[in-house]
């Protein structure tokens, strides 16, 4: 789990959907807005169309909540970021799903290396 300072609150949601910048790749799409002078902060959504089961849903995001922690200390400071499941990873493995949200951040250009 993220520590709280590092997840995005509720009232940022429509402010990053209408004012943030988006891009998408095989599984994921993922918006991002500049926050100045802040530690960045992610949230996660499955919805039930993509995972039926909430185990599932949870199991999805845990893997991408673990992606994230892993790659902390690689990623700018100053940005919220949403990431929306957009299509069933099915059974895809931990490194398909770590891969896809690296090249996500590479793509926004929020990675430090």
């Amino acid at each position: 789990m993220l520590p709280k300072i590092q997840r995005v609150k509720k009232e940022l949601f429509p402010i990053i959907f209408k004012k943030g910048r988006g891009w998408r790749l095989d599984f994921f799409s993922l918006s991002i807005f500049p926050l100045a002078g802040q530690k960045s902060s992610f949230a996660f959504i499955v919805s039930n169309k993509m995972a039926k089961k909430a185990v599932l849903r949870n199991k999805i995001k845990r893997r991408m909540r673990a992606v994230i922690a892993k790659h902390l200390s690689e990623i700018k400071e100053g940005y919220a970021a949403v990431f929306v499941l957009k299509s069933p990873p099915g059974h895809a493995a931990f490194k398909d799903i770590e891969d896809n949200i690296c090249q996500l951040l590479k793509k926004a250009k929020i990675l430090k290396t």
